[in-house]
């Protein structure tokens, strides 16, 4: 049973991995096109994925980008996205150590 366990969270971070830049990439790309409710679908859908990895400050800004998306509200998300990206980077870094380390 722990190995499975074990194997559970190797695809979990496996899957965050490949799939965390490219739901960022759509973020960023919805954001460039103005569209407020492709910016609140991604911004939900990275949230999501954060949140079942523990990275909480990206959840955050995340949830902050998808209310003012929400809201139509998009000047403000440019600077949350941009702090997004350092999150994202912070965290698919330890996971690749997490990685290397097992």
């Amino acid at each position: 049973m722990e190995g499975s366990g074990i194997d559970l969270v190797a695809e979990l971070v496996a899957a965050y991995l490949s799939d965390a830049p490219r739901l960022y990439a759509g973020l960023v790309e919805a954001l460039r096109a103005d569209d407020s409710e492709r910016v609140r679908r991604q911004a939900h859908k990275l949230k999501g994925a954060s949140l079942s990895l523990g990275a909480s400050r990206l959840v955050e800004l995340c949830q902050l980008v998808e209310e003012r998306a929400a809201q139509a509200d998009l000047a403000p998300c440019q600077a949350l996205v941009d702090e997004a990206a350092q999150e994202l980077e912070r965290a698919t870094s330890a996971l690749q150590e997490l990685r290397r380390a097992s």
